[in-house]
């Protein structure tokens, strides 16, 4: 008699049970949305997702009403009451929608290799600074003049004016080295630094704010070939108010230098 009434529960739960079948569409395209979200707020907010054909389903007593909640990426959610005595497969249409996102702000900042902040005392190997001080008190365009002064530097004059610059560091020869890795505020402005590392050319001095020499075993992170050295030209910082200045040298055998420098303040978009 026991085991008949329990043969007799499960019949009748079988009788009175039912599967709810939805399918989510695209209201606009009508093609099925896959992996939407369903929660069902009945079932202390239990869920499942849709297949690949935006089909999903659910089990529950004839008659009884069911709280849906459908969510899917770029589409508005919705809330649905659904009955499990309906038969058919309900089609449940959800409207695109734009996903807002909190803005983001890309500040570009200039890359340095001095490690501006960190215990010099740290770094490995030798680091040397042409600092800004420096550069306004001697006024040099030629970088033959400027980075003279770094112990450890070579250079071969060429043109007298440093438009090419034949550099060399301690370890890596007294000539025109191709060990050494030139940049501009962090990136190398050698064109071919992999195939013909040497072949680079040397920005303006005049117009950079301060220079950067690393010689030893802490360069080799700045680039290919750089395991002779460094050097990275620091650019004029943009000034919080409109800047003019200028240098006129003359000399012997017609030798006349003009640097003119006009900053202009940033642009802001509102």
């Amino acid at each position: 008699m026991y085991r008949l009434s329990i043969l007799l529960i499960i019949v009748i739960q079988l009788v009175n049970a039912d599967v709810f079948i939805g399918k989510v569409v695209d209201s606009s395209t009508g093609m099925p949305i896959v992996e939407a979200n369903i929660k069902f707020k009945h079932k202390n907010d239990e869920g499942t997702v849709t297949d690949t054909k935006g089909l999903f389903s659910f089990s529950g007593n004839k008659g009884d009403s069911a709280l849906i909640e459908i969510t899917a990426i770029g589409y508005t959610g919705l809330e649905k009451m659904v009955l499990l005595s309906e038969s058919h497969t309900m089609l449940i249409k959800l409207e695109q929608s734009a996903i807002k996102l909190s803005p983001i702000n890309v500040l570009a900042d200039r890359s340095r290799i001095s490690g501006v902040g960190q215990n010099f005392y740290r770094i490995p190997g030798s680091l040397s600074i042409v600092s800004k001080t420096e550069v306004l008190e001697f006024r040099d365009t030629d970088i033959n003049k400027v980075i003279s002064q770094v112990p450890g530097v070579y250079l071969q004059e060429e043109d007298g004016y440093g438009l090419r610059p034949n550099i060399g560091m301690r370890g890596s020869g007294l000539e025109r080295s191709s060990k050494i890795n030139m940049m501009e505020d962090g990136v190398l402005i050698s064109p071919a630094p992999y195939s013909s590392p040497a072949a680079y050319y040397s920005p303006t001095a005049g117009r950079m704010e301060s220079f950067e020499i690393r010689k030893g075993s802490s360069q080799v992170k700045y680039g290919p070939h750089s395991t002779g050295g460094a050097i990275n030209y620091i650019s004029a910082s943009i000034p919080k108010e409109l800047d003019f200045n200028g240098l006129l040298s003359l000399g012997n055998m017609v030798h006349k230098l003009q640097n003119f420098n006009l900053v202009c303040l940033p642009i802001t978009m509102g």
